[in-house]
């Protein structure tokens, strides 16, 4: 029996030292290769960072081996359980707006993930909620497997709709993806498929007749009102519609309230909220662990230290709204004061904006920070970014701050967004 073990570890010796050999040999062959390119006449000379690039995946691959995952049809399986899964509400109606392949290089080994990816309309009465049609979909989807990794609110022929990213866990490796096989529209409505095209081809056509080189609506969101009233005043006083969130409780809480409603502009409470991993910049928020009646009266608190505000978006949070008992308090006050709720999106396990609109409250998402960056040229770039989103979608809501370079940034480019056809509104008109 020792004999026999010891003969079965030489043999798994033998094999190791053979892929290793010929890894070498395959380094060494394509070192000399590329070693050669570069004296080659005709050739621009290689880097050593531009030789070893090319050289790894080939070691990569004679070590490791080349191993493709093809989940095409897991994908289909999973969009006609899908179908399945919707079909139990007899009054909606689905259509198939196209099928794409998806390709996704592998990170642990050579190869690639591919699966097919479908674009699914749902159409539903219009005494429906929308809100809570997603809710039901989400839930009947994650009971059967599958993550709904993303939710936003999106414009579908001329009117707000949900966009759902629904995904399948797929094992690659040792490791997990989460692969989006339907992309989902929630509307209201029963328009089919071709008239649905045929509306957003002719108001295409229409702003390219205009001149317009976007169409679309922005919903823009200026955090952080109550510590430098310059940028508040500067950001009110342009012609467009911009919503504008007060942190509670700070020197100029007020002054700045009184800014923004002399400028005929939308004012929300900014609540501080807990975040993940570090202590909340302010001395007074919502923090995990709280009682129901402590988080009540701290949100109620902030709402009347604002009056008249419209609605509410967290102020960090990333902790906070990651919290169902956390976040079921504080909600049920904000429905109380008949406002909307904004989930700033801090985190992506956030399940504000779900609960919200299980609840009964007018909600939607942050798709997009502007202002990460301190350059004005960057924001610039985000708020363009921001203006193709809305362009392709419909709409976009998105969120920066009172600072300084976010106001100069907007006063260089927000002529451009209007006259290119770019539509400002208030973060209510886009929530559901």
């Amino acid at each position: 029996m020792v004999r026999k073990k010891a003969r079965k570890g030489n043999t798994k010796g033998k094999t190791l030292s053979i892929i290793m050999v010929l890894a070498v040999i395959t380094f060494v062959s394509s070192l000399g290769f590329y070693l050669a390119s570069r004296q080659a006449p005709n050739s621009e000379p290689k880097s050593l960072k531009e030789i070893v690039n090319s050289i790894v995946p080939s070691v990569k691959k004679a070590v490791v081996g080349v191993e493709d995952i093809n989940l095409r049809q897991k994908s289909m399986d999973n969009q006609r359980a899908m179908d399945s899964i919707l079909m139990q509400q007899s009054q909606w109606q689905l259509s198939d707006d196209g099928r794409k392949d998806m390709k996704e290089a592998r990170t642990d080994a050579a190869g690639e993930i591919t699966w097919t990816q479908r674009k699914l309309l749902i159409g539903i009465p219009y005494d429906n909620s929308l809100q809570k049609a997603a809710a039901w979909v989400t839930e009947k989807a994650e009971a059967n497997g599958f993550k709904v990794i993303d939710q936003s609110v999106v414009n579908y022929i001329d009117e707000n709709a949900i966009a759902l990213s629904i995904a399948m866990v797929a094992k690659v490796g040792k490791g997990e993806k989460q692969l989006v096989f339907d992309e989902a529209i929630i509307f209201n409505g029963d328009q089919t498929n071709e008239k649905s095209m045929l509306i957003v081809k002719e108001n295409k056509e229409k702003a390219k007749k205009a001149g317009k080189k976007y169409t679309g609506k922005m919903a823009v969101v200026v955090d952080d009102c109550g510590y430098d009233l310059g940028p508040v005043r500067a950001l009110s006083r342009l012609p467009i519609e911009m919503s504008f969130a007060v942190i509670p409780f700070k020197t100029n809480s007020s002054a700045a309230l009184q800014i923004i409603r002399q400028n005929d502009q939308t004012a929300m409470l900014h609540l501080p909220m807990e975040p993940a991993g570090e202590e909340s910049s302010e001395s007074r928020y919502i923090k995990v662990g709280m009682s129901k009646a402590e988080l009540e009266k701290l949100t109620t608190d902030a709402i009347k230290s604002l009056p008249g505000v419209k609605g509410v978006n967290n102020h960090q949070g990333s902790k906070a709204t990651t919290d169902y008992s956390t976040m079921q308090a504080v909600l049920g006050t904000i429905k109380k004061q008949g406002l909307f709720f904004l989930d700033s999106r801090t985190s992506s396990d956030s399940l504000a904006e779900k609960l919200a609109g299980q609840m009964g409250i007018k909600t939607g998402r942050n798709n997009r920070y502007l202002d990460n960056s301190s350059s004005v040229g960057d924001i610039k770039a985000e708020i363009l970014a921001a203006a193709a989103t809305a362009d392709k979608n419909g709409s976009v809501i998105v969120i920066c701050h009172a600072r300084p370079a976010t106001a100069q940034a907007w006063e260089e480019i927000y002529k451009q967004l209007k006259d290119g056809g770019i539509k400002f509104v208030p973060v209510s008109e886009l929530l559901i």
